[in-house]
This record gives structure tokens, sequence and C-alpha cells, in this order.
């Protein structure tokens, strides 16, 4: 996967490529030998970035990058013909999302079509984190000379949900997380489970080679995915069925001894949840006067900043011509409410926050009045929803001993 390049970034990297000095020597000054080891000399600068991520792999894909843009390269490069796909490609729709079977647990995934057994139900391309201490989630602290706020390494509070959905072993820091088809939603099942995963054995997607790679080697430059999970059924699965998979001994221990030591955090009740706030279109939105709303939920308010500004005029979901230009702002204070015409609806004067920083939540403030209650909305501030609550489980997956490479184990070492 490696650095994904984004909207901006392919900006960037069309402007570089269709510069004049690049231009010229692409097309120009320079013979095809010449040009075509600049070309791989740029490609393969050691600095990575999202922009040189967007740019042409080689001279003859540049070239046409600018007659007709990168972005148009990328749609044209990616197009593969029927025999292509037989031979090379992997099918991602076997499973679709659904509420699982299992009680508590949330989503599952599903057999779409019939899977005969030792077919493969799903591939899983892995991202590598070679230090899982990289999501520990850290307390903040207010820097004096960033004048923002900053970890605080010295106060562990958590881990990042991701490590749910990552894979491991007891004796490795080294992490392996799948993205794509789906795969996420397969839910535990050590009694009997219908998957299981292997090492892929297409060297289009898997680098066996990385199996004997100290963890060390995924600590440098290595920014691209290159290792293939493939969940293999263990038996006939019939459309419709639910997919599961043995997450590992280690795992359900700690499930158990999490259930058996779980205390539920103490909840007001007249707490109200984002999402039935955001349900409740009648009940009035209280002022600031007339008492704030929970310390975990923040209110935003979705509008055309220009139009905005000026007269007042709020985000029309409707309209396409705001809906390109949308801004949200971060609710300061809901200022005034007034009722319209009829009483059974209201607008709101609020003052709002033009970001700066995300982050720390800084920008400018400015008030906006005859804003109705669709263009504002409640959301959970970071880390502060059910799924972030101080003592939610938290345990990566386990990779079967079988499987795991005797140089990735430098926790025995």
């Amino acid at each position: 996967l490696g650095l994904v390049p984004l909207k901006d970034d392919y900006r960037t990297g069309q402007k570089f490529l269709a510069g004049d000095r690049v231009r010229n020597l692409l097309l120009e000054m320079l013979p095809e030998n010449a040009a075509s080891d600049f070309w791989d000399m740029v490609i393969e600068f050691p600095y990575k970035s999202r922009p040189l991520s967007s740019l042409p792999k080689n001279l003859l894909s540049a070239r046409r990058g600018i007659a007709v843009g990168i972005k148009q390269v990328e749609v044209e490069e990616s197009i593969r013909p029927l025999w292509h796909l037989k031979k090379h490609g992997k099918c991602l729709d076997n499973i679709t999302p659904g509420n699982s079977t299992i009680p508590h647990a949330g989503r599952g995934a599903f057999a779409s079509r019939f899977i005969s057994k030792g077919s493969m139900v799903a591939p899983a391309p892995l991202l590598h984190f070679p230090d899982r201490d990289s999501l520990i989630i850290y307390a903040e602290k207010y820097d004096n000379v960033t004048k923002t706020n900053v970890r605080d390494y010295s106060k562990p509070i958590g881990k990042q949900l991701l490590l749910n959905y990552c894979f491991g072993h007891k004796s490795s820091t080294l992490l392996l997380c799948p993205y794509g088809s789906g795969t996420w939603f397969i839910n535990h099942n050590s009694g009997s489970p219908n998957v299981k995963i292997v090492w892929s054995e297409d060297p289009n997607y898997h680098n066996s080679t990385w199996l004997q790679k100290d963890v060390t080697f995924f600590e440098g430059d290595v920014w691209n995915g290159g290792m293939l999970f493939e969940y293999i059924a263990l038996r006939d699965i019939h459309k419709g069925e639910e997919i599961t998979f043995d997450y590992g001994e280690e795992w359900e221990n700690a499930w158990k001894e999490h259930i058996e030591h779980w205390i539920p955090p103490e909840v007001s009740s007249d707490h109200l949840s984002p999402r039935e706030l955001n349900m409740d279109s009648t009940t009035p939105l209280r002022t600031h006067e007339e008492g704030t709303y929970s310390d975990d939920i923040e209110i935003w308010c979705i509008m055309d900043i220009e139009k905005s500004v000026k007269n007042g005029t709020w985000y029309d979901s409707e309209d396409d011509t705001l809906k390109k230009n949308k801004n949200e702002f971060l609710v300061q204070r809901i200022l005034e409410r007034l009722e319209v015409e009829g009483g059974s609806e209201f607008i709101y004067t609020v003052e709002v926050m033009k970001m700066i920083s995300k982050r720390s939540k800084s920008g400018k403030n400015f008030t906006i009045g005859d804003v109705p209650r669709e263009a504002i909305s409640f959301h959970f501030k970071n880390y502060k929803s059910e799924l972030h609550i101080g003592n939610a489980f938290r345990h990566e997956i386990m990779i079967p001993d079988e499987m795991f490479p005797l140089t990735w184990r430098n926790l025995e070492r």
C-alpha cells in the first residue's frame, strides 16, 4: 500500500511532471536511455512522499502523463484483460458484511455464494507494524513552545482500536494488519471455525523472502505492503453462512479474562449519545445558558463558508453546488434558539470555529444565525466513544506457531 497519494498530491505530482524543465528533459533534451535513467532516478528517490508516489513508474507512462494527466494514466493502467484476471485475479466479493449470529459480536462476515472446501474465501494484503508499541495511546499535555497539545509519553492510557484487527505473536513486536475484501468482519470461533489463514503462494502478491527477514528489516524504508494471507475454507460453506476463524488460545483466554473482570463505566441516567441526539429532530437544542451537553460530545455545523458568513446561508444537503464546497465547523456555543412560525421547528444562532489546527482544536471564532436543526450534528470527541472507554478490550489476533517465522521472534532473544 505504501504512501497513498491524495487529491492534492496528484496536483503536486502533475505540476512537477508537466513543468517546463522535466517536460523538456523527457520529451526533447535527453536521448532515450538517458531519459529512462533520469526518470528511474526520480522514482527511486530515497526520501519517499505522497506526491512522489503519485508519479508514473516508468518513462513511457510519464510521457503519457504529460499528455493526458497522471490520473488518466492510472485509470488506463488499472484495466486488465479477462485472461489476466482469470490467471492472476483474486475474488474480493465472496464475503459480505451483516449482523453476526454470535451474541454480542456486532458485525460479521457472510458467504455471498457457495464456497467449496479448500477454496480461497478471501485474500488479505498485510500492512506491517514492526513495533506494537506504536499503537499505544498516550495522554496529552500542553506544550508552551508549539502552543499545541502533544503526547505525554509518561502517561499511556490505552491502545488503539486497530490492535483488535491486527495479527501478531507473543514472541514478536511485529504486527500485521490486513486491509481490503472485508476480512476484518470475520469473527472468532474456536469450536467449529470454517476458515483458516495460510501464507499465499502467489509471487504476484506475496514476497515470501520477507518471511526470512529480521523484524529490523520492516523498520527501514519498507513503505509498501508485500505479504498476503489467504483465508481458506476448511469445509464447504453455503451462501448466507457466517464465516468464522479461530483467533487462537491466547486471544480466547484474554477475552474470557476481560469478560470476568470487566466493570461497565458509570453513565448518567440522562446521558444521550450522539446517535440519539441526531435521531431526535424535534426536541429543541439547548442554548449555552440552558446547559451544555456531555463532556464526551462535540457539536458540528455544516455550511458553505462564503455564503454563511455574508448572508447567514446554511448548508443544504440537496444543493450539489454547496455540497462540493461544504465546510464543517466546530460549534463553540449555541447562543440563541428562535421559534419558526408554526411553533414546531426552531432556528439557531451559533458561535463556530473556523479550524486552523484540528489536532489542537484551535482557530478563529465567528457567529452565524438562522441555522436550522438539520445543519447541526453531534459527534463523539476523539477517543470518547464506547469503543474507547478506558477498560475496552484490546488484543491482537494470534498467528499460529507453525506459520510464524523464527526470524521474527525478536522477543525470545
